[in-house]
């Protein structure tokens, strides 16, 4: 029975309109297709679930498992709590991801259970949008304790981060370190960290960009930490972070991939770990982007290899928003005859506005069109 109706419903999304996941939904082609999960046909649909469907925007799928958590039979308390996230600023499109994910948030009482958390996050530097961000990604938090679990998770990075503008930025980016285990995973991770000799710069990198290498287990991070100092990365800098992230995220199946992926450009064991402990970046793009990227700067921009190899912050640069734009202007320069050659590494690791200086200011009169050239593949890309 289960298997038919999950049968019938995928037919029933596929062929419907797009409009019924937004709340415009048909209610006795849906109810019929809902009555299949239940043991009786005849058996009316939970009001629940229907009102997941119908004013939540969740998918009928998603609504009828969340009916086995979830009983209400009026819409009043359902429709404050639908009120109140749209007073935040939520959307048709948000509000399924929200309550998809935390159903029983719809039989919360706000005032209870919603303010005291919003005021809380407010009163600790965090902005409307802000709030909005964190809920959207972890719901959860409006049913955390503030005293037991927000008020001490937030304490403690406090005391790790450099200032209160990169604490909001790295609880915004990622809002499960307000409900994360401290004692299980982060405090053991930060504690093995700074014994093996890595700076805090690392550390907050780590909380700002990939606070889930935290989240690991201690002898899981600490073979990794090993393996990158073993490579000669050293653990001052801040680049061990993205080098013990990359070691911990790649398996060896992937990692020796890359491996092969290099060599086919001429790259020596020797050249490639050379170019990670500069650049770890060079190992944590997929094989696809990487042979992408070569083929880029070697093909189309006639870079050797090598030259690649021993710049390979090169590789961590958005080809479409950054590279091709500026070989775009390098192209009509060279064919001015004003450079001798597109294989330029200064014009790619300049910043924009050093770039402006050295590659389009001085030709505005040779070359009038270069600064707009530059500017449409900016905001095509």
């Amino acid at each position: 029975m289960l298997h038919r109706a999950r049968f019938v419903l995928k037919n029933w999304l596929l062929h419907s309109d797009s409009s019924c996941l937004s709340g415009r939904v048909n209610p006795c082609t849906l109810l019929s297709c809902l009555r299949l999960f239940s043991s009786d046909p005849t058996a009316p649909v939970p009001f629940a679930v229907s009102y997941l469907i119908n004013e939540c925007g969740v998918r009928p799928e998603s609504a009828a498992s969340a009916g086995k958590y979830i009983h209400f039979e009026t819409p009043e308390r359902a429709d404050v709590v639908l009120g109140f996230f749209r007073n935040l600023g939520f959307t048709d499109s948000q509000l399924p991801k929200v309550f998809g994910r935390r159903p029983r948030l719809l039989m919360s009482d706000p005032q209870k259970h919603f303010v005291p958390r919003i005021r809380f996050l407010e009163s600790n530097g965090f902005s409307t949008s802000d709030i909005a961000q964190i809920l959207l990604r972890t719901p959860e938090i409006l049913h955390s304790s503030i005293e037991n679990q927000l008020l001490p998770n937030l304490n403690f990075f406090k005391t790790v981060m450099p200032s209160d503008e990169n604490l909001i930025r790295a609880i915004r980016r990622s809002p499960f370190l307000l409900t994360c285990e401290l004692e299980t995973y982060v405090i053991p991770s930060i504690k093995i960290l700074r014994e093996s000799g890595a700076g805090e710069s690392s550390i907050v990198r780590l909380l700002l960009f990939h606070p889930r290498t935290l989240m690991t287990s201690r002898s899981q991070l600490s073979q990794a930490i090993e393996r990158v100092k073993k490579m000669g990365v050293d653990p001052r800098l801040t680049l061990f972070s993205i080098a013990v992230q990359t070691i911990r995220g790649v398996s060896k199946g992937t990692w020796d991939s890359k491996i092969d992926a290099y060599k086919k450009w001429g790259w020596s064991n020797e050249l490639i770990l050379k170019a990670f402990t500069k650049s770890p970046w060079c190992m944590a793009m997929s094989v696809k982007k990487l042979m992408a990227n070569m083929d880029y700067y070697v093909n189309k921009m006639g870079f050797d290899p090598l030259v690649i190899a021993a710049r390979p912050i090169l590789l961590a640069f958005s080809l479409d928003k950054r590279i091709m734009p500026r070989d775009a202007v390098l192209c009509v320069l060279l064919s001015k005859g004003l450079i001798e050659s597109r294989a330029s590494v200064q014009a790619l690791v300049l910043t924009n506005e050093g770039f402006q200086k050295k590659f389009l200011d001085p030709y505005k009169e040779q070359a009038p069109e270069l600064l707009q050239l530059f500017q449409e593949k900016l905001r095509t890309c």
